[in-house]
């Protein structure tokens, strides 16, 4: 149960090329869909929360680490995609993502049967993300960060069903036993 810095980041070569995999899946799921045909008010990766996904499958495969790892790869790849995108939202994506690894990490090494760990990782990250942008408010992009949590939510139903699905599929298909983590 015990790890070293070193083992957090020195993998076997296979671990590497699967991480790198789930990084091009990262970097191209939010491309692809925003190629789709969209008139909404709110980008379509907005909805359907693509890079949770890959997220999500990192973090349930390979833990925590590896999850940081294609969180913060997928956000870097999002913003040289779309570099329309600005700072700021660019910066509150990248805490909302380290926000959803780390409670999605806790959750899945806690309850590793839990089926609904990646929507409740992901709402959690929204409302710790509104109660620092409550209190440093350089951080919130609006005037209201909770009302932010509540449209937020309204917007990416679709998405949390695509993560709870996700989430349901993992448990189900590759079951992990009480000490995984063990070996």
């Amino acid at each position: 149960m015990q790890q070293n810095l070193r083992s957090l980041i020195v993998l076997p070569r296979s671990r590497w090329l699967q991480a790198l995999i789930l990084v091009a899946i990262a970097w191209s799921l939010p491309l692809l869909i925003q190629l789709l045909p969209w008139t909404g008010a709110q980008p379509l990766t907005a909805h359907l929360l693509p890079l949770h996904w890959a997220v999500f499958a990192a973090i349930y495969l390979f833990g925590g680490t590896m999850g940081l790892f294609v969180a913060l790869a997928g956000a870097v790849a999002i913003v040289f995609n779309f570099g329309q995108i600005a700072v700021a939202p660019a910066e509150v994506m990248t805490l909302e993502l380290i926000g959803f690894v780390v409670l999605a990490t806790l959750l899945k090494n806690r309850w590793y049967t839990l089926q609904f760990a990646a929507p409740l990782a992901w709402l959690g990250a929204k409302i710790g993300l509104a109660a620092v942008a409550w209190f440093v408010p350089v951080l919130s992009l609006t005037r209201d960060p909770f009302g932010d949590v509540v449209s937020a939510v309204a917007v990416a139903m679709v998405g949390l069903g695509a993560l709870l699905a996700i989430n349901v599929a993992l448990v189900e298909l590759l079951p992990q036993d009480e000490d995984w983590d063990s070996a």
